[in-house]
């Protein structure tokens, strides 16, 4: 059910309306429940997220996981880019130095599709992460994850860094570096949660000793998670600070999966997306475009306004052959 709360936020992110009525139609959101916010709400097609400005990356991300999303059908390509649809901008992959950036909607989650995987490399979906900690215990628990969803069909899923108590920034856009990480895990079906705060350092300690309530992560990110539930079933499933129920054996399945991944193109990425606008896309978001680089996405910004989409033959560089291929990619 889409909630009046969710079409407000929506009309909030001005620039990117109509992008938002479209992921409004699609399925993976049907019955997502999103958590209060403090930043700007961005909708991508299989996951949506809150981004702090001041932090330079989301205070949460939501997304639907299903049994049918587990399939490995394309290959990771490890492309990450600043989001354009930030309206004061991302962080930028050149940030993080000594730190992974670590994805909290994660890539293997969004194999299942070229624009799904395409987009867990937004720098709006980035938070900086020891790396013995990203390629680790964070690790483990987005495999344990793709593991619960398989045994149950279906988990709601809010992750997150902590973003009060920062004292290190890194990079150009001075990135806040969190000291602790979290990550929700809800169950339509069985109507029952599990929470996880883990601290962003090598952990050798089993996942289980990780297990919280999710109040506790509410009282220190200032979030509300199920404020659309009614008080006394937010007060179930909000106060549970036990694994009960919840299968922790790792049966590194296929997921019933067993064809080869293969590379996906461009063209199959960008006929999935929103079009995007030649009049105010970023830099970054031109660069998605065909046959488009550094220069032409530079040259492209300095013609601007343009007032048919076809005076782009006049951007040096771009010819007819170029324009056919981006053509039904862009608008102004």
């Amino acid at each position: 059910m889409i909630t009046n709360r969710f079409l407000i936020a929506i009309t909030k992110c001005s620039a990117f309306t109509l992008f938002a009525l479209f992921f409004i139609q699609n399925l993976a959101y049907s019955q997502i429940d999103f958590p209060s916010n403090q930043g700007e709400v961005i909708h991508h097609k299989y996951y949506s997220l809150s981004y702090i400005e001041k932090a330079e990356q989301p205070e949460w991300v939501a997304y639907k996981l299903t049994r049918t999303m587990l399939k490995k059908v394309v290959n990771r390509n490890d492309e990450f880019h600043d989001d354009w649809h930030i309206e004061s901008g991302s962080a930028s992959y050149t940030d993080y130095e000594n730190y992974d950036a670590g994805h909290l909607c994660p890539a293997r989650q969004m194999q299942f599709d070229c624009t799904a995987m395409h987009e867990t490399f937004f720098m709006s979906n980035m938070s900086p992460q020891v790396p013995e900690f990203n390629r680790r215990a964070w690790a483990i628990l987005e495999k344990l994850e793709r593991n619960m969803v398989w045994k149950r069909g279906e988990l709601w899923i809010y992750v997150g860094p902590v973003l009060s108590d920062i004292d290190t920034t890194i990079g150009e856009n001075k990135v806040a570096v969190p000291k602790k990480f979290y990550r929700i895990l809800y169950d339509p079906t069985k109507d029952e949660s599990l929470a996880f705060l883990m601290p962003n350092e090598r952990i050798l300690a089993p996942l289980e000793s990780f297990v919280v309530s999710i109040d506790s992560i509410e009282s220190i990110t200032n979030i509300d998670f199920f404020n659309d539930f009614t008080v006394e079933h937010q007060k179930r499933l909000e106060t549970n600070k036990t694994s009960s129920g919840w299968s922790f054996e790792n049966p590194n399945l296929t997921y019933g999966y067993t064809a080869k991944a293969r590379d996906c193109s461009t063209a199959e990425i960008l006929n999935q997306q929103a079009k995007i606008s030649i009049n105010q896309a970023s830099k970054a978001a031109l660069m998605q475009l065909p046959n488009i680089g550094p220069e032409k996405a530079q040259a492209i910004m300095l013609r601007r306004p343009f007032k048919s989409t076809y005076d782009l033959l006049k951007v040096k560089g771009i010819g007819p052959a170029t324009f056919e291929k981006l053509k039904s990619y862009i608008v102004l």
